[in-house]
């Protein structure tokens, strides 16, 4: 799906003038939603794979250098270029990032998964690896996945600065698992599958990789069940973040889970509470991304305001709360 912040003709012109420069953040701009525009985009990316052909210079950083790039064919690949540039560039963020690296939910994970010390586990998703080392001490083998390297190269450097070698990391899609059937006890997701492109593809892998008797624990925003409300929230995280697919309600998470298999039940649900500065600097939002969230924030209904304490933090900062839920899946057949 695309939507275009900056004129698709220009970026084609661009591409095609002969110096074929790709702005490597406006570019990816093109990538978000919503629907109403899908046949539009891939129209955009027609004519944009028809300059893709050998090296593309891609200016980043104010230097050009000329690399073998070819430029994502479908809306999935689309999705994978997009998280890959937005996280890529916050990597470092998400190593030091208050709710990533000291969330209670680490201590919540790891109380559910229960583990023995014998268990062969997955964190898929694992950004910059702190699930992951959270459940290493009582595993044999972590399998710390992600799509991104950076994250991946924060997450081992991480691992290193803790003495950690029982954690292993492998970049890979999380609809596509790099992994063999029915090998592992565990699979933990915190904070990642908001932004898969088929979750419940992703929850087949889960269930096609663990054994019978194994367990997913996920840890995730989620929206809550108003349809109002649920509109509202993913929204404002796909202004903020376009790698942003969506926060499903804990009734979805349910019924996704049963459909590949698993028993599930709600471990945890709690709230968020986020100033809007730091949320937004996080990911890099863009200044005028930022003021249509702000402009939501002052639209919203009573009710919203209501259910997600939108007002002014003890600082005087904008801020909000973003309901979060555990919810364990134990595979069945």
């Amino acid at each position: 799906m695309v939507r275009r912040q900056r004129p698709a003709g220009e970026v084609i012109q661009q591409l095609g003038d002969g110096a074929e420069r790709l702005l490597r953040g406006r570019f990816s701009r093109l990538l978000a939603e919503p629907a109403q525009e899908a046949q539009e985009g891939q129209a955009i990316l027609a004519d944009l794979n028809n300059f893709a052909t050998g090296g593309v210079a891609i200016v980043a950083n104010e230097e050009e250098v000329l690399v073998p790039f070819s430029l994502p064919s479908t809306p999935q690949d689309w999705k994978h270029h997009l998280v890959q540039d937005h996280f890529g560039a916050a990597a470092q963020a998400y190593t030091t990032s208050k709710v990533h690296a000291n969330g209670p939910d680490l201590a919540w994970i790891v109380e559910a998964a229960a583990l023995t010390g014998k268990e062969h586990v997955v964190d898929v998703g694992t950004g910059t690896g702190h699930t992951a080392l959270a459940l290493a001490p009582y595993a044999t083998e972590v399998v710390a996945l992600d799509i991104t390297l950076p994250m991946l190269e924060e997450a081992r450097h991480l691992a290193a600065s803790r003495g950690v070698t029982n954690v292993r990391f492998l970049q890979g899609d999380a609809c596509a698992l790099p992994l063999n059937s029915s090998q592992f006890d565990l699979v933990a997701c915190r904070y990642a599958a908001h932004h898969f492109t088929h979750l419940a593809q992703a929850i087949g892998e889960w269930a096609r990789i663990l054994k019978t008797g194994g367990k997913v624990v996920v840890a995730d925003s989620v929206s809550p069940e108003e349809p109002e409300i649920d509109r509202f929230l993913n929204e404002i995280e796909v202004l903020r973040d376009p790698s942003h697919g969506r926060n499903y309600r804990i009734s979805e998470w349910f019924s996704l889970l049963a459909e590949a298999g698993f028993t599930a039940s709600l471990v945890r649900s709690w709230t968020l509470p986020l100033d809007l500065a730091s949320w937004t600097q996080r990911i890099q939002t863009p200044p005028a991304s930022v003021t249509q969230i702000e402009r939501l924030f002052a639209d919203a209904s009573s009710l919203t305001r209501e259910r997600l304490h939108i007002g002014l933090n003890e600082k005087g900062l904008l801020s909000f709360a973003l309901p979060a839920a555990v919810i364990v899946g134990v595979k069945s057949v």
